[in-house]
């Protein structure tokens, strides 16, 4: 087992990719209970069935396979109620590991040096999870750190790469004393179901 000490991690850059494994039991994964006709052992997922369609030429089947996708993937992670979730117990568990996770960036980031603490966060996952948990420890107000997304704007949010190079800084009352608060970027590639035009 290799063992890091998080000593030796805190001057370093940090960055970490969440997939789609993460919010396992809150939403299906991409996986499919079907098996490869080519292959018994393995099992299919959509994008290797789109793959395969694809290459045999059946490519009205992509319009069903993406009725599919949508109604088993993107729709649950739209219809995402986080009061419900904090309430059930089955649910509740997956949001406080993603917020035990949050906690723990930010207390590794406030042991970095002055102006380093930041660290990125990319997700393949479309779902709100991060940001949702993030919006309750922020409730709970026991950690304090800056959640960086990219957007800017209050009622009409805009998303640009350029306001992952903003830094958060925080003043005493007669401004004399400044520091800046742990940042965690969070970058979704692929969009986010959550996000509206």
């Amino acid at each position: 087992m290799l063992h890091i000490p998080l000593n030796e991690i805190y001057q370093h850059k940090l960055n970490f990719l969440i997939g789609s494994g993460a919010p396992y039991g809150l939403f299906d994964t991409l996986w499919l209970a079907v098996k490869d006709s080519d292959d018994a052992s393995k099992s299919e997922t959509i994008e290797t069935l789109a793959t395969k369609f694809e290459r045999l030429g059946k490519n009205k089947h992509h319009g069903l396979l993406f009725m599919y996708y949508y109604k088993k993937i993107i729709e649950p992670a739209c219809k995402f109620n986080m009061s419900a979730c904090i309430n059930n117990p089955s649910e509740k568990p997956i949001i406080e590991n993603y917020k035990i996770f949050l906690d723990s960036i930010s207390r590794v980031l406030q042991q970095k040096k002055a102006f380093q603490r930041r660290c990125n966060i990319f997700t393949t996952n479309y779902d709100g999870c991060i940001p949702f948990s993030e919006d309750e420890l922020i409730k709970e107000g026991k950690v304090e750190f800056y959640f960086n997304d990219g957007a800017s704007g209050l009622l009409a949010r805009t998303l640009s790469a350029r306001n992952f190079n903003n830094y958060m800084c925080q003043s005493g009352i007669f401004g004399k004393n400044s520091s800046d608060l742990p940042q965690i970027n969070f970058i979704n590639l692929h969009g986010s179901v959550y996000w509206t035009k």
